[in-house]
């Protein structure tokens, strides 16, 4: 119930935002095609009915009609047609742009999450030693920059060759080479994880700092709980009692971080993705919301809100299995 509520908010939200924020998608249909809409007095009135103005101040009647139609539509699956980009059905704009961000939004928070945690249970462990010194400040200095910045730094650095190592390790943009054709081959696909690395290096290094100092801070504290003094006195070897012991337990708030961080799968990639030229859902969203395409900004919204609930409650039910207490409650 909790959920369907939240689903019920997210899409009533979803309507709202993208009609209070301004603009409208009628001014942009007529600037595509302004001789029709000059002289063709009818389809100019029948675009003001169905978009309710030109100025983006849409009324307060007109949106009261349209949100029954809209949340029928958004259940039945039909995100509408794209206002921005040629009349291209939504779902054939998500449907394309969707693998991109997965791949490289999907396999940076992997990548970091696990990298990020494994460090912080290492961190805390051997609190004190040279890694732990080291590895906190240093990923948390990198990972207060923002993403775009750090992607400009690599593509000036690791694709250009500039600088004193003259590297050209990286392509600099794009999703794959100009001379592959975008088919299921081994040769697009090779050429779209080639094109992948440098973006998923740059979320990497921001992310995992984050998840370090999260599992760090937990751990820490499990550390001088009665169980793990238990452990060690029946002795465990202490890679089974960081690991099973004090790892499990201290890897619950990431988790639930994690799932939260699913969102980002549109919304922490678009400036990587803007700067990189990378054809995901977070370039589509951002080119939708600042050209006041409702159907492609509403639809992309709802893969992020039905995305962010199944991730919540998958966590949710995996905490019962990690967490015995949670069982008992």
């Amino acid at each position: 119930m909790f959920y369907a509520i939240a689903f019920w908010a997210a899409l009533t939200l979803n309507f709202l935002l993208p009609r209070l924020a301004g603009g409208s998608p009628a001014s942009g249909i007529i600037q595509s095609d302004p001789n029709t809409y000059r002289t063709c007095e009818p389809c100019l009135r029948a675009l003001i009915a169905q978009y309710g103005s030109l100025n983006g101040h849409e009324s307060f009647s007109h949106m009261l009609n349209a949100y029954p139609h809209y949340l029928w539509s958004m259940l039945q699956g039909d995100l509408g047609t794209s206002t921005r980009f040629a009349g291209t059905p939504v779902t054939d704009i998500i449907r394309q742009t969707l693998p991109y961000s997965i791949l490289i939004a999907g396999a940076s928070l992997a990548i970091a999450f696990v990298l990020g945690s494994f460090l912080g249970m290492v961190c805390a462990w051997k609190r004190g030693g040279v890694l732990d010194n080291v590895l906190p400040s240093l990923l948390a200095f990198i990972g207060a920059f923002p993403s775009f910045f750090l992607a400009l730094l690599a593509i000036y650095f690791l694709g250009l060759g500039q600088g004193p190592f003259h590297l050209k390790w990286f392509p600099t943009s794009l999703a794959y080479d100009n001379t592959v054709s975008p088919e299921y081959s081994w040769t697009f696909i090779g050429s779209v994880l080639r094109h992948a690395e440098l973006p998923i290096l740059v979320l990497v290094l921001v992310g995992t700092g984050g998840w370090l100092l999260g599992m760090r801070n937990v751990m820490i504290n499990n550390v001088a709980e009665d169980y793990i003094t238990m452990a060690r006195a029946k002795g465990l070897r202490d890679w089974r009692i960081m690991t099973t012991y004090a790892g499990r337990n201290s890897i619950l708030p990431n988790f639930t971080g994690f799932a939260i961080g699913l969102g980002f799968v549109v919304t922490g990639t678009i400036l990587v993705e803007f700067v990189f030229s990378f054809p995901g859902m977070g370039l589509a969203l951002q080119t939708a919301a600042t050209g006041a395409d409702y159907p492609t900004t509403q639809g992309i919204l709802l893969i992020l809100t039905v995305c962010v609930l199944l991730a919540n409650f998958i966590m949710d039910s995996i905490y019962v299995i990690l967490d015995p207490r949670t069982r008992a409650a």
